[in-house]
Parts: structure tokens; sequence; C-alpha cells
């Protein structure tokens, strides 16, 4: 696998130890794990950090330190041995996206998942059931596609709940996320068949649901992901019309609510927003998206963390997590920027 001519062997060196100087500790690998690994203890904490990858398939260690307790330097040192242990893993294209987004350049947060070590200790611990999916495989396997469209998930529900913690915490209200279902793991969860009107059958699968708890009510989202389809806009926009039939149907009552739902599109950028707004608004056929109930924000309107300059060319990063209830949504309906508690 290379890239611009950019070889295992050339990764191996770029991250390396390096600056092996005198009285310098040299750098630990980011791609070869240990020879000689510390002693793990399986706590209740890294089984909990284990428990995230196999709800979420992919996290960056960013949505680590948002929703564990403890500093950011202990978290990833949690991670390195965990790592180093053998019950998560590093995929390798995350190195090869840094160097073709990056050019290898500036500080990266490492992706983690898990591994067939880690789900057989979850399996023990926690009761899981045990699948014949050799994980090991798949984390080789995984491209750039499949790394942006989980993260993306991952990093909304991070960010999500370490908001509502938070809010719940400061006011001592009911802010809670009653369930969070993401494709892949909850696949059969989110899998709805619809009856068209031409008597064909039809499975909508949405990248993830989830039902907010505030204070005055309780709502329910499905997240569709933008990044990487296929089609076009057009084409995406069809596929968000199958939800009116979806409503029509009722089929959102196995949710346990009766008030219905809304979409959240999420895309890469606030143009694509813009665009996709735009094409429903002022095209006939796509009329009947003009409703309250499809929302589009991009993951430029929400973070985890930003950056704060303490000196020149020195920064610490500081949580940003309520970005996500602010008002970031926008609708087809009106020009307002709307939250998640409307």
């Amino acid at each position: 696998m290379t890239i611009q001519g950019t070889t295992q062997e050339s990764l191996n060196i770029q991250s390396a130890e390096k600056y092996p100087t005198k009285g310098r500790q040299k750098r630990r690998s980011r791609i070869h794990r240990s020879k000689n690994p510390d002693p793990l203890r399986l706590t209740e904490r890294r089984i909990a950090e284990l428990d995230i990858l196999y709800h979420h398939r992919l996290a960056d260690s960013d949505v680590f330190r948002v929703i564990l307790p403890g500093s950011d330097q202990q978290i990833l040192k949690e991670l390195r041995k965990l790592w180093d242990a053998g019950y998560i893993d590093r995929p390798l294209e995350q190195w090869i996206m840094h160097l073709k987004h990056n050019g290898g350049k500036g500080r990266k947060e490492i992706i983690y998942t898990l591994t067939n070590k880690g789900r057989e200790v979850l399996a023990q611990r926690l009761d899981y059931q045990p699948t014949k999916t050799d994980l090991n495989r798949k984390n080789h396997e995984l491209g750039e596609t499949t790394i942006f469209h989980d993260l993306t998930l991952t990093r909304l529900w991070a960010g999500l709940k370490a908001a509502l913690d938070q809010k719940r915490e400061q006011t001592k209200q009911p802010y809670n996320l009653v369930f969070w279902y993401q494709d892949r793991p909850d696949r059969e969860q989110l899998k709805t068949e619809l009856q068209l009107n031409n008597g064909q059958a039809i499975t909508i699968i949405p990248d993830a649901a989830f039902k907010l708890q505030c204070p005055q009510s309780q709502y329910l989202f499905f997240v569709e992901n933008y990044r990487n389809r296929k089609g076009g806009h057009q084409t995406y926009l069809d596929h968000l019309k199958l939800y009116n039939i979806y409503y029509q149907q009722k089929k959102f009552e196995k949710y346990r609510t009766t008030k219905g739902f809304r979409v959240l599109t999420i895309v890469p950028t606030r143009g694509t927003a813009s665009n996709l707004i735009k094409l429903i608004n002022t095209e006939e056929k796509n009329k009947e998206l003009r409703q309250f109930r499809f929302w589009f924000t991009s993951e430029e309107d929400y973070r985890l963390y930003r950056k704060e300059q303490v000196k020149e060319n020195a920064y610490k990063k500081i949580k940003e997590v309520e970005s996500i209830l602010k008002p970031i949504f926008c609708t087809p309906v009106d020009e307002k920027r709307h939250s998640l508690e409307e």
C-alpha cells in the first residue's frame, strides 16, 4: 500500500523511535507494539474503554478523553497499554490518511478499534455474545471511507453524551441520552422495512438513532452521515424522502415514542449543508422535504476540543463539547439555526 512513494518502511521510519540523542529518551513507535509491554490489570475503567470500541467500532483518543474521567496523560497511557497488550488495535490506514491529508505534519489523535482478544475479554466480563467475525483481519482491511464514516458518528455520540452529562451536572435537570444505536453493531435494531405505494418493500437503515431526554420532553433523532455518499446531492435527497414514508407508516413507534422524529444530516462543510437546503427549496421534485423534520449541520459546527494558545508556538486543548447543544442545525423551512431541544 503506497501513497506518493510512501511505503510501510517509510511509515516505520517516520513513526518509530526518533531523536536518539544523548540523554534523551527515544520516542516509542506509534505503529509497532512494545516487545516488552508493561504489566496490565484489566480494571473496570479499562473494560469501559474496550466497551466503547465494542459499541462504536472506531474511536480516537479525543473520544476517550471527553467520555472518561482522569487526566489526558493518564488516559493516553492506558490506551497505549491496552494496545501494547493486544486488546485494541491502531488501524494502519490512519497513518496513510495523515500523510495524504496533512503531509504527516502536526499532532494526530490516534484512532483505535477492538481486537479479537479485546472482544473475548468483554464476552467474559460483560457476558456479551461472542461472534465469529475475525476483527483482526477486518482491522487490517479498514479503509479511509469506513474510518471517516464511523469516526464521524462516534465523535457525534461522544460530544452529545459529554455535553448532556455536563449540562445535567450544571443545571441539576434531567438531560440524558436515553439510547444510542449505531450501524454495524446495532444494524438489526436500526433496520426497518417500508411498504411503497407500488407494493414493493424496501429496507431503510439509518447510520444512527438516539433519543434525547430534556426537562420538558424527549426527542427521537435519526442520523445520516452524508460523507462518502455515492451518487451526489439529489440521490441523497431521494434517500431522505423515505423518511416521510417512515413517518406515515408510524415505524418510529418501535422506539417507544408517539411524537415523530427528526432526521439529522451531518455533512463535512457548511457549504455542503447550504447546497443541500438550496436544492430542496428550489427544485419542485424536492418539495416534500420542506419540513421541520429534516435538519442539517456540518462537522465544522461542533467539536470536542478547541486549541488555546498558552505561549508562542504552544497550545493546549480545551474541552468544548457544549457546542453540540447550541443552535447549529438548519432546516429547509426557515433561515434560522435551531438547537436539539426545540
